[in-house]
């Protein structure tokens, strides 16, 4: 007798619902600098946002590591894009001071 079920379950495909608030606060919290640089918010909130991307953004990887939840991987993706853009700004700022 074949036990076995004809379709995968709906929990190994879809991500569990945290993943996605968490890959979802990941980019919010990336987006942070531009509430303090549009003075909506304070500049401690652009100072420590990132911080908190990055560690949303892991661990939304991780918790999508076999593939599940496209979606949320590419928000979990563009959350550190984002950050590593805003280092690189920060870069290019402090040399621009630097030698200019």
């Amino acid at each position: 007798m074949n036990t076995a079920l004809s379709q995968s379950l709906p929990s190994a495909r879809a991500p569990r619902p945290w993943v996605s608030i968490t890959a979802g606060a990941a980019l919010a919290c990336a987006l942070a600098p531009l509430l303090a640089l549009l003075s909506i918010a304070s500049w401690s909130l652009a100072l420590w946002g990132p911080y908190a991307a990055i560690a949303l953004a892991l661990v939304a990887l991780v918790a999508t590591h076999r593939g599940r939840g496209g979606r949320v991987r590419l928000m979990a993706w563009l959350a550190l894009g984002t950050v590593g853009v805003w280092v690189l700004m920060g870069v290019a700022v402090g040399l621009e001071l630097l030698y200019a």
